[in-house]
């Protein structure tokens, strides 16, 4: 770390765009993702989406830190009430799958839909459409029978 760059004064003095810009320097720039978890940490504690979705894809994935899906699901956690619309789709996906956590389609409907309103159109909106119509088709046969 090199004090005297402005953007880790930046994220010294807390200021969460700093740490999350650095974070993703280090991932996409010099491809050193173990470098860019401090700053995707310290950047999702000062309430950065971005950090904390980057921080549960690593966790999930168990890229440069142990796998740990339940940590992962925290992250995303934080970054969906922090208004990240991709961390709200991953989490309504699990929920919808029962992957890592127990299966619950109307805690994955209640996601889907909070991915939708918050910008992730493409993902969010589809799945939410996808599940509604599945569960639409499964309460008609159900009254069929």
């Amino acid at each position: 770390p090199n004090s005297e760059n402005p953007r880790e004064q930046g994220c010294i003095l807390k200021e969460f765009q700093s740490c999350e810009e650095i974070g993703l320097h280090y991932l996409n720039v010099l491809e050193d993702e173990e470098a860019s978890i401090p700053y995707f940490k310290k950047g999702c504690t000062l309430n950065s989406a971005v950090s904390c979705t980057y921080l549960g894809n690593m966790y999930l994935e168990g890229k440069s830190v142990k796998k740990d899906p339940s940590l992962a699901l925290q992250y995303y956690q934080s970054a969906c009430e922090l208004n990240d619309g991709i961390a709200c789709t991953l989490l309504g996906y699990f929920y919808e799958k029962g992957e890592n956590v127990p299966q619950n389609p109307d805690t994955a409907e209640s996601y889907y839909g909070r991915a939708c309103r918050e910008g992730d159109w493409a993902d969010g909106c589809d799945s939410l459409n996808e599940l509604r119509n599945i569960r639409g088709r499964l309460k008609s046969e159900q009254k069929n029978d």
